[in-house]
């Protein structure tokens, strides 16, 4: 049961809300807080297993092994542009929210294969925020926007001078990220390579 249950235990649903889902079905929740990607997708296989999947099937070691490719050659392109500095940032229309890897599966995998993705400061969780005005506070050469339906697009961010005034921005390096992960080895594995180009095709000597 979910007796004495905090609300942020389980993501979007409250212990009143699970009281009344457990009655027609079991809740099971995988944590992806502060754990790296491919530990969160074994997570998933371990539970397909346990539904009754077969996690042994040509399939899915065909996907295993793209989504390793593609985090070999995520690898070799950051440490070919080594000193390339990354900053992921969400934005709203009062600032942006520099992205804390550490807390983020898919950040905290690209730091673990060697890319330097600059760190939000502060205590809190996720993310630091910042003003518009304060945009510009860590250099970066490759700037990668959340891509969520509710984030601003890039469009709607270069309508603030702050943002166009960035050397990444200027230079056009920048990339998509979304804060929602894909914990499948299948979905994941075109992100990964989709970040990698953006990688190989950024220059180092970017960031002020």
């Amino acid at each position: 049961g979910l007796t004495g249950t905090k609300p942020t235990d389980l993501w979007a649903i409250t212990p009143e809300t699970g009281e009344k889902i457990e009655k027609t079905a079991p809740i099971l929740a995988l944590s992806e807080y502060k754990v790296s990607l491919p530990k969160v997708i074994s997570r998933y296989e371990e539970l397909a297993k346990a539904l009754g999947a077969n996690v042994e099937s040509a399939e899915v070691k065909s996907a295993k092994e793209e989504f390793q490719a593609a985090s070999d050659e995520l690898a070799a392109a950051a440490k070919e542009k080594a000193g390339l500095k990354v900053l992921v940032l969400y934005a709203d229309k009062d600032g942006v929210y520099i992205a804390k890897p550490e807390f983020f599966a898919d950040l905290s995998y690209y730091k673990e294969l060697g890319l330097d993705i600059v760190a939000g400061a502060g205590s809190e969780d996720y993310w630091e925020q910042l003003s518009w005005e304060q945009v510009g506070k860590y250099p970066a050469d490759l700037i990668l926007t959340d891509t969520r339906t509710f984030a601003l697009s890039r469009e709607q961010m270069a309508e603030f001078p702050t943002w166009n005034a960035l050397p990444a921005v200027a230079a056009n390096q920048l990339g998509d990220w979304s804060a929602e992960p894909r914990f499948n080895y299948t979905l994941a594995a075109p992100v990964i390579r989709k970040l990698t180009a953006a990688v190989k095709g950024a220059r180092t000597d970017i960031a002020a």
